[in-house]
């Protein structure tokens, strides 16, 4: 009696202490998950705060970027080619959920029709000649991320048809398997083209757009907010800083600044940062730099007067001077559009994209630069 009674004693002491133990551990536990949450919000602030403070003229975006970032809805980014789209793609996935998983970027421009399947799905071994090995496609190595499609108004009918089918059932199949393995991932396109006038031209499927145009978001050209110039000049000058091994980050000198400002920027963010870069290996001073504009982006009217100095006077429309940009760029590659020194590398674009770009601009690219 007397140890059954010493036994029952045991328990109750043993319970009470292992019951703090445990209320201790959950304690301890709620913190942790409170102090994680505080943490994890804290990022997304400095987030959302450094993009602000880069280009601070994108503020209203920045705004939608943080209301849609922790969801799972599909974005389409839209704006002209270098306008930062993929820094814009890669907010929005580090703002998710799934920031942690795979960020998957896919030039849709860039891959040959013929290679679509099997970059997109994978194979097997032996699914083809080549095929040495089993090959994870794009779909699957984004399982559980993310799946960034730029260009995406560059694929083809057919590839439009296996990307609807896809986002519709989830599931994929590798070229030579008879198996279907399902995938999960968040979809974020971006293109520079007005795929609204595409679908009503019929060169890009209406049921795609519905699922792509859930979330668009659009990016102005950097001609529209001049108030991001200086503070992108400033982050893309420290960044050379460190490529060059600088001992100090040089300056732009006043005359820079003025015709950085009053400069239109046809190639964007893009040709801002490779205009500094070349400025910056061309100056005699490494402390203070002059800006030297492309010639091959030099427009006649590139110049915008300011208010009240030079007098009023008409400018060309934005097609008009898209087209005199095309045809000196293509002037001043021969012709060339691919290649080390054709015109697609110099404005920043795929091959492909250039072609489509002059077609719609009616400029007959096999005669320019041969005139």
């Amino acid at each position: 009696m007397f140890l059954a009674r010493l036994h029952d004693m045991f328990c109750l002491v043993t319970s009470n202490a292992l019951n703090k133990i445990l209320f201790c551990n959950n304690a301890e536990l709620e913190y942790e998950n409170s102090a994680l949450k505080t943490s994890e919000e804290q990022g997304r602030r400095n987030l959302i705060r450094a993009f602000e403070e880069t280009t601070p003229a994108l503020s209203p975006l920045a705004a939608k970027i943080r209301q849609i970032g922790p969801t799972e809805v599909t974005v389409l980014i839209l704006g002209e080619t270098g306008t930062g789209k993929e820094v814009i793609a890669d907010l929005v996935h580090r703002l998710s959920k799934r920031r942690n998983a795979p960020f998957i970027k896919v030039n849709c421009g860039a891959i040959a029709e013929t290679l679509m399947d099997a970059e997109f799905f994978g194979y097997e071994k032996g699914a083809f000649t080549d095929a040495k090995a089993a090959k994870a496609g794009i779909f699957e190595q984004a399982d559980g991320g993310t799946l960034f499609l730029d260009e995406i108004g560059e694929l083809s009918p057919a590839s439009q048809v296996r990307l609807l089918r896809v986002l519709q059932q989830r599931v994929v199949r590798r070229l030579g398997s008879e198996k279907d393995k399902k995938v999960d991932f968040r979809l974020i396109a971006a293109t520079n083209r007005d795929l609204s006038a595409m679908a009503q031209e019929g060169s890009f499927r209406q049921d795609l757009l519905y699922r792509l145009n859930l979330f668009p978001l659009e990016v102005p050209p950097l001609r529209e907010r001049r108030a991001d110039i200086a503070p992108l000049s400033k982050l893309f000058l420290s960044r050379l800083v460190g490529k060059y091994g600088l001992t100090q980050k040089p300056l732009l000198s006043e005359q820079s600044v003025l015709t950085m400002t009053s400069y239109d920027w046809p190639g964007n963010v893009r040709e801002l940062e490779n205009t500094l870069e070349r400025s910056l290996l061309l100056s005699n001073d490494s402390r203070e730099i002059e800006v030297v504009l492309s010639s091959v982006s030099e427009p006649a009217f590139r110049r915008v007067p300011a208010d009240g100095i030079g007098g009023a006077r008409t400018l060309p429309d934005f097609e008009t001077m898209q087209k005199d940009y095309f045809v000196r760029l293509l002037r001043s590659c021969s012709g060339r559009i691919s290649g080390e020194h054709g015109a697609a590398k110099a404005a920043g674009l795929h091959p492909n994209t250039l072609r489509s770009r002059l077609e719609k601009l009616g400029i007959d690219f096999k005669n320019v630069g041969h005139e």
